[in-house]
């Protein structure tokens, strides 16, 4: 990303806001847009939720929770392909 945006997001119509009211992207109009729009909204929550988890794993010390390691990879890759990494 070149300019920082600012979370979280917000929806109006097909166009996603950030906090500052800097426009973040325009959602074409095919498919679901309800459902694009909405996703798109919520990426910034779902970073740091991704961040959260893989910093609970990291320090909880609780490595016999069901299903952790796959979950654990997914969170990463996302972070990783959100931050442009990947």
């Amino acid at each position: 990303m070149s300019a920082p945006l600012f979370g979280p997001w917000e929806r109006r119509f097909w166009e996603i806001y950030d906090s500052k009211g800097n426009r973040v992207c325009d959602v074409m109009q095919h498919g679901n847009l309800d459902e694009r729009c909405d996703l798109i909204a919520a990426a910034p929550e779902l970073l740091e939720a991704c961040k959260q988890f893989v910093s609970w794993w990291e320090h909880s010390g609780k490595h016999n929770f069901t299903g952790a390691p796959h979950s654990l990879f997914d969170a990463n890759a996302a972070i990783a392909k959100a931050e442009g990494r990947q």
